[in-house]
């Protein structure tokens, strides 16, 4: 399996890139990716991108419509313990 050996100086910086065998990347100046997991690696573009209409549903569901659901069956459930409290000191 080919893998991408990426050179890093100690600044930081990518000083050089090969396609190599697995072992000779393993040297502590080397950073070992594969080149399947180097293109699927998500982008600035990737990350930024207008998500599709399934996903904003369900972002809007979980954002808005859980609340409110949440919030009336907290209700509904304090109405009814209020009834039987009022029903008990009668």
């Amino acid at each position: 399996m080919p893998y991408l050996c990426l050179a890093v100086s100690p600044s930081g910086a990518v000083s050089g890139v090969e396609v190599a065998a697995a072992n000779s990347c393993t040297s502590t100046e080397y950073i070992a990716v594969t080149a399947q997991g180097y293109t699927d690696a998500p982008t600035l573009t990737d990350l930024f991108a207008i998500p599709i209409a399934d996903d904003l549903q369900q972002a809007f569901m979980i954002g808005f419509a859980l609340p409110v659901i949440c919030y009336l069956t907290a209700w509904a459930y304090q109405s009814v313990i209020g009834w039987f409290e009022k029903k008990q000191s009668e």
